[in-house]
């Protein structure tokens, strides 16, 4: 399994960027080593130097969710037959100058960071 950090607006760049100025969005892809035949629940935790307050909503592609609906399970319901998909966060812009953060996404275990840099 993997996990790859992208700037939203430049996936598939060679090499990888991985970097997204505050307000707009990196994506991150994760590849399972199988598709599941039946769903499968993994953990979803948010790290790095970044708060809460620079990052907005957080979406998922190919059916992904939050188990029953609730992001404070800390866990996504992958179903049956989606070997990867992608989870999408949004930053937020702010007013505050400051460093760049990091904002590293661990699921199942496996982690990608992606950094946010200010405007």
């Amino acid at each position: 399994s993997s996990v790859l950090a992208e700037d939203a607006a430049n996936t598939g760049a060679n090499p990888v960027d991985s970097s997204v100025v505050e307000g707009g969005s990196l994506t991150y892809t994760v590849a399972l080593s199988a598709a599941g035949i039946a769903a499968s629940e993994y953990s979803l935790a948010i790290g790095g130097t970044a708060v809460a307050a620079d990052y907005a909503s957080i979406s998922f592609s190919d059916g992904v969710a939050w188990k029953n609906g609730d992001a404070q399970t800390g866990i996504i319901v992958v179903p049956a037959g989606i070997g990867s998909f992608r989870i999408t966060v949004a930053t937020t812009d702010d007013a505050a100058i400051e460093s760049a953060e990091s904002l590293t996404l661990t699921v199942g275990g496996v982690a990608a960071s992606g950094t946010i840099t200010d405007n």
